[in-house]
């Protein structure tokens, strides 16, 4: 089951669309948390792209609950995935640049972060993610 926290009104993609300002919910603490966090303070985001999603998913039976928020600007796109175990997957790619070409990615451990600044993270680097590059680098994982 998945829900979507979407801010581009009328873009639903066949999923569950949850009302505007309504948190996703989440089965484990941590992505709740998160979730509440980042819903404090999500005007700048929503004002810097032109679509934003933040989609609540997990599956059935399985313990793999994730966060996921895609934004997309004119000119670029930055995908980022939080699980439940705290490891986050950020993806950046230039639209300018081949379809399937990548200008950033990495999985990253940010465990030892309490929930609002991993939010505060989220919000940064879904808004401009060259500032927070060194921030993600540094809780890269091998």
């Amino acid at each position: 089951m998945k829900w979507k926290w979407e801010t581009t009104p009328g873009r639903t993609n066949g999923k569950k669309s949850v009302p505007k300002g309504l948190i996703p919910l989440c089965k484990s603490l941590f992505l709740q948390d998160v979730c509440i966090a980042l819903g404090k303070r999500m005007k700048a985001v929503r004002y810097a792209n032109r679509e934003l999603t933040i989609v609540a998913a997990f599956k059935e039976g399985e313990d793999h609950e994730r966060l996921e928020g895609e934004a997309r600007s004119l000119d670029n796109r930055t995908h980022i995935v939080l699980w439940a175990d705290s490891i986050a997957w950020v993806s950046h790619s230039d639209r300018f640049r081949q379809e399937d070409e990548t200008t950033f990615e990495l999985h990253a451990d940010l465990s030892l972060m309490d929930s609002e600044a991993i939010a505060e993270l989220l919000r940064r680097s879904l808004i401009n993610l060259e500032e927070v590059k060194d921030v993600w680098q540094s809780r890269a994982l091998p």
